[in-house]
């Protein structure tokens, strides 16, 4: 068992380099980020989401994963009220502004009720978010590996992920293979539409 340092990842440009042609190295990474994942027993990840075209809306959020299903969350945009989200594997229990819904457990409905994107989601959903096997979330879609890109400061790999309507890039630390941070980009018009960035992360495995 050992922890891992924590760090921090501050916003900043970014640069691309020619993406890997071969499938099996997008596979290769793949597999290298499912077993990341799976090795984590506890996390606290602290996230931000950014949308450009609604400064307002940018949310800050803490989530603590205990494994087994059992997550707790809170996140809220900055001057309103905070949504906590709290699961025991079995129930998901949403607070917003004083009032509770209670769902059945199912990872899907868990990433609908939490921000983050795969910052977040992938601590408990892996095994779909990052499969490109027969009801995995990456069937069908095309994608490449950038390696030794450029970001904060920092070198690190993309996976670069192309839908019908849009392209989503996510930058993975090359050492632990966990995700820092996603993008989410207009593929018509090239505009960031969202991103998700890890602002500290402390995993125990």
């Amino acid at each position: 068992m050992r922890n891992s340092a924590l760090v921090i990842v501050l916003l900043a440009g970014f640069v691309t380099t020619a993406p890997s042609p071969l499938r099996s190295d997008v596979e290769f990474l793949l597999a290298e980020m499912r077993t990341a994942y799976a090795r984590i027993h506890m996390a606290r990840i602290r996230f931000a989401d950014e949308r450009p075209g609604a400064p307002r809306a940018a949310l800050f959020g803490v989530v603590e994963w205990a494994g087994h299903g059992r997550l707790s969350a809170k996140f809220g945009t900055r001057g309103s009220a905070i949504t906590i989200v709290r699961t025991n594997g079995s129930k998901i229990m949403i607070d917003r502004s004083g009032q509770r819904d209670v769902k059945p457990f199912h990872p899907s409905t868990l990433r609908e009720s939490l921000p983050g994107d795969l910052v977040v989601a992938a601590l408990f959903d892996w095994r779909r978010a990052l499969s490109t096997a027969p009801g995995g979330e990456l069937r069908g879609a095309t994608l490449t590996v950038h390696r030794d890109v450029e970001w904060g400061g920092r070198r690190w790999t993309v996976l670069k992920v192309i839908r019908r309507n849009e392209i989503v890039r996510v930058l993975v630390d090359p050492t632990s293979h966990l995700i820092w941070r996603t993008e989410r980009i207009d593929r018509r018009t090239g505009t960031l539409i969202a991103a998700s960035t890890v602002e500290r992360l402390d995993v125990r495995e």
